[in-house]
């Protein structure tokens, strides 16, 4: 299953958060983000996209901007059923294409990042604990 995690500003103080995990309900962070100390605020879990009315009258112009999560919302992106392991192999500059690459998803300032052509990243970070670590590559955009 697919764990995306995109946190787009909209309005000012307004996020729109987007998590396509199912398990995710009645999801508290603090107001200064993740791991802060704080008072915890209640985050909305909605099942579709608001049109633009509700999102403009119940989110972003309320008294208190209010942050919102719709589930599975990346699942309708075209980008989500295209970009698969196989789509990202059969395009050609990925095989000379290098990509800045850690090998633990936990922070370890005593393992050096290293680069890897796309291809070979793509190939190794399922059976390996590699994560890319920069912007998408050109060819990509």
């Amino acid at each position: 299953m697919c764990s995306i995690l995109a946190i787009i500003p909209i309005i000012q103080l307004t996020c729109l958060a987007i998590i396509t995990r199912a398990t995710i309900d009645n999801l508290q962070i603090p107001p200064n983000g993740l791991g802060a100390k704080g008072k915890q605020i209640n985050i909305t879990t909605l099942l579709e996209w608001p049109s633009t009315e509700s999102f403009l009258n119940n989110y972003a112009k309320s008294e208190q901007a209010t942050p919102f999560i719709v589930k599975n919302a990346a699942k309708d992106w075209p980008a989500f059923h295209k970009w698969t392991d196989e789509y990202f192999l059969s395009i050609q500059e990925g095989s000379t294409e290098k990509v800045t690459v850690e090998q633990k998803k936990k922070e370890n300032r005593e393992i050096y990042a290293e680069e890897y052509s796309f291809h070979e990243f793509v190939r190794q970070y399922k059976k390996k604990d590699w994560y890319m670590v920069e912007h998408v590559p050109v060819f990509l955009r």
